[in-house]
């Protein structure tokens, strides 16, 4: 348990991996490294439902090489997975001012700030994909 909220601060008890999931994993660590069977464990307890779980745990013990955080996402996106950009935590460095402008515009808003990021991203999207379609077109 220790090993596992080492891992993941959020774990806080070995009771919240559901024991389906549990017992998939215990069965099938035989060749894992203790290090990768907690880094499955501790990821596995995110799941909702135990399926999501169990389908975790099959993906990162048949696929070793694979970062735990990329076999989260598989799971979660499912089939979409590729059609997915996943933006890195970054650390912003802001005023206090501008810090409160951005959570008052948030509130004001009436959407978090990973929503209003997204649609940023999407939008810079829109925006390069166009340029690359005008500049194909001009050649």
């Amino acid at each position: 348990m220790v090993a596992l909220k080492n891992f993941n601060a959020d774990v806080r008890q070995y009771g919240d991996l559901q024991w389906q999931v549990a017992d998939r994993l215990a069965r099938n660590q035989s060749g894992l490294s203790e290090q990768r069977v907690i880094e499955i464990a501790a990821t596995a307890v995110e799941f909702q439902t135990v399926e999501q779980g169990i389908e975790f745990v099959d993906l990162a013990v048949a696929n070793p090489e694979m970062r735990v955080d990329v076999l989260h996402r598989k799971v979660l996106f499912g089939k979409d997975y590729e059609q997915y950009l996943v933006i890195p935590r970054v650390s912003v460095k802001l005023s206090t001012a501008e810090k409160r402008a951005i959570m008052d515009y948030c509130h004001e808003q009436r959407k978090p700030l990973s929503e209003i990021v997204s649609e940023s991203v999407t939008s810079l999207a829109d925006e390069v994909t166009e340029d690359d379609t005008e500049s194909d077109a001009n050649e």
